[in-house]
């Protein structure tokens, strides 16, 4: 049975997987990033208990299954219709300010 701290421990390095500016604030920062993630006090304590070198090599290893998983080895189908009006190069034009 799974625990809510280790729920909450795997989605919050699942996250720092997934956020590189976010990781790299964690390995310089452990504390400030686990108060922006609003980790609970245990969960807390628990990455100061494993060590910073144990939770970074945590992110890196969940990087890992998150990239060797099937779903990520598919060809990607998002595609954008550059044609469509309100994208780039569709510009408004523009009154100058009224002056005061």
């Amino acid at each position: 049975m799974t625990t809510k701290l280790e729920v909450e421990l795997e989605d919050f390095f699942r996250w720092l997987a997934t956020m590189p500016h976010h990781f790299a604030e964690f390995r310089r920062d452990p504390d400030r990033v686990m108060v922006y993630a609003k980790l609970s006090d245990m969960a807390r304590a628990a990455v100061r208990d494993m060590g910073k070198e144990a939770a970074v090599q945590k992110v890196r290893d969940k990087l890992d299954q998150i990239l060797d998983a099937p779903e990520a080895q598919k060809e990607s189908t998002f595609a954008r219709d550059f044609k469509a009006s309100g994208y780039g190069g569709t510009v408004l034009s523009k009154e100058p300010a009224d002056p005061e």
